[in-house]
């Protein structure tokens, strides 16, 4: 592992920093979506959407749920989660107003 200017840190200390990253990236990387999600339900419009596309998206976010849950890494039990969240949200939206 490069020391990423974290030479006064251990192995230990700057993996459990990365760890505590990778929750907050948990979190806000699937929030990155909820321009699209506001966008589709503010104009009640979704008709450019391509509802395969976000169906494939939850197949695959729900694959690395599992993967996660099987290693117990928490990070992308949670990020897979919240992606498949919003993925059902865009595709709830396309239905309604596609």
């Amino acid at each position: 592992m490069t020391n990423l200017g974290l030479k006064h840190l251990g192995r230990k200390e700057a993996v459990r920093l990365l760890d505590r990253i990778m929750y907050i990236v948990a979190f806000a990387y699937p929030a990155s979506t909820l321009p699209q999600i506001a966008k589709i339900f503010v104009e009640k419009n979704a008709e450019s959407i391509a509802v395969s596309s976000w169906l494939t998206m939850i197949l695959f976010a729900v694959a690395w749920m599992v993967y996660g849950a099987a290693h117990r890494d928490w990070p992308i039990v949670i990020s897979n989660f919240l992606w498949i969240a919003s993925y059902v949200a865009v595709v709830f939206g396309v239905v309604l107003y596609g």
